[in-house]
C-alpha cells in the first residue's frame, strides 16, 4: 500500500541561501526601479509651480529655463529651498511681488529668488531655515548669496 502525498524536496542550506540571494536580488532590483519610476516622476516646474500657487499674500512669478531635467539632489534641493524661502516670504517679509528663475547655463545650474520687502532684518544672525538653505547647497558643493539691498535675494549656483 503507498501512500498518495505530495513529494517535497528537502533545501540544503547551500540551496537555500542561493534561493534567498536570489530572492534578495531581486527585491533590491524592484525597489530601485520603483524609487528611480518615483524620482524622475517629479516635475520640477510643476512642483515649483503647485507652491507657488499656494500663495495669496504676495504675486510670485516663475521662470523656469531647463531642458531635460535637472539631477535629483539639485531637484530636491531646490524644491527644499524655494518652500522655505516662499515660507519666509509669507512671514516675514512685506514684499507684494517676487520672482523665482530657474535657469540651466552652459556651466551651471542657477536658483534665484528675490523679492520687493522692505521689512528686512538687519542682523547677521541667520535662522535655522537660511541656514538649512546654506547646508543644502553646500552638500551639492555649490555657493549661495543672499543680498538685503532693494529687497531680499537669494542667489544659488551649482555647477553642472
Amino acid at each position: 500500500n503507498q501512500s498518495k502525498g505530495c513529494s517535497f524536496r528537502i533545501l540544503l542550506p547551500l540551496q537555500y541561501a542561493d534561493v534567498q540571494n536570489t530572492l534578495n536580488t531581486a527585491m533590491t532590483n524592484v525597489r530601485t526601479s520603483v524609487h528611480d519610476l518615483h524620482d524622475d516622476a517629479i516635475d520640477l516646474e510643476s512642483t515649483l509651480h503647485e507652491i507657488i500657487d499656494g500663495v495669496n499674500t504676495t504675486k510670485i512669478s516663475l521662470e523656469y529655463d531647463v531642458e531635460g531635467t535637472l539631477p535629483n539632489p539639485i531637484k530636491y534641493a531646490f524644491i527644499a529651498i524655494v518652500k522655505e524661502a516662499v515660507n519666509n516670504i509669507q512671514k516675514h517679509s512685506n514684499a507684494k511681488n517676487a520672482s523665482i528663475r530657474v535657469c540651466m547655463h552652459p556651466g551651471f545650474y542657477l536658483l534665484s529668488i528675490a523679492d520687493n520687502g522692505t521689512k528686512i532684518s538687519t542682523t547677521d544672525s541667520r535662522g535655522i531655515g537660511l541656514s538649512n538653505m546654506e547646508e543644502r547647497v553646500r552638500a551639492l558643493n555649490g555657493v549661495i548669496r543672499f543680498d538685503t539691498e532693494n529687497g531680499f535675494k537669494i542667489t544659488i549656483i551649482i555647477r553642472r
